[in-house]
């Protein structure tokens, strides 16, 4: 058997994690998201109208519109800001962990969890970042920050950046935390991925929420485990 170099790069996108598979801290989240994007709604700002839905508010009919066509219709609001969404991936194992990462299947699941919620906060039309303590294969070692945004390429964006991540720490969790105080500049909701806390960790998503961010930590020993008894049941 012949080796040839063709100069080529093969990227391996995650699998991203289902909504189904997502541990009950995010559902939580999904929850309070809901809730907060409604309490915001802006009474000033009306983007147009739609048929009744049994549960909506008596408060939000248009007469004018319900008079004009015959049925029930309803004012669809615009909210007050586009939602935006960071998550930040921790790929230590432990607080004093050096450079390598041990548990690799649980990096791993951190990473297929991060496309997951991508893919969710596409869907909810939420302008969606991320940050990991670890870099580019072929980049700098400096942790890997974007930017919320949205689009139609941007879960892409995120499946190609974390392809091309190396699971080695460039600094410690608590480090990018703290950096991203100053880099922040809109209200944000926050999901911290991680193996552990502690109290820099804690610490540092304090000092997020005092700048008016919403901070939401995710277990990473708490992915999946639907997934691995669905696959445990099937095999009996």
């Amino acid at each position: 058997m012949r080796q040839q170099d063709v100069g080529a790069e093969l990227l391996v996108y995650p699998k991203p994690v289902p909504l189904d598979d997502m541990p009950d801290a995010f559902r939580s989240w999904q929850g309070e998201m809901v809730v907060r994007r409604w309490i915001v709604d802006d009474p000033f700002v009306v983007a147009g109208v739609r048929d009744y839905r049994p549960g909506d508010p008596l408060r939000g009919i248009n007469w004018k519109a319900t008079a004009r066509t015959g049925d029930l219709q309803v004012q669809v609001r615009d909210f007050t800001a586009d939602g935006r969404l960071m998550v930040y991936l921790n790929i230590e194992d432990h607080e004093l962990m050096w450079n390598t990462v041990n548990e690799v299947e649980r990096a791993e699941r951190g990473i297929a969890l991060v496309a997951g919620i991508a893919e969710y906060a596409a869907r909810q039309g939420l302008a969606f970042g991320f940050g990991v303590n670890a870099h580019d294969i072929d980049g700098p070692r400096i942790s890997i920050r974007m930017s919320p945004a949205s689009g139609a390429g941007r879960v892409m964006e995120v499946y190609e950046a974390l392809a091309r991540l190396v699971l080695a720490r460039t600094e410690s969790f608590a480090e990018l935390l703290e950096a991203e105080t100053g880099r922040l500049e809109d209200r944000t909701d926050i999901l911290l991925l991680t193996a552990y806390r502690s109290d820099k960790l804690d610490r540092a998503a304090e000092l997020l929420r005092s700048k008016g961010h919403a901070v939401t930590f995710l277990m990473l020993d708490e992915v999946l485990p639907k997934a691995n008894d669905r696959k445990a049941g099937e095999g009996e």
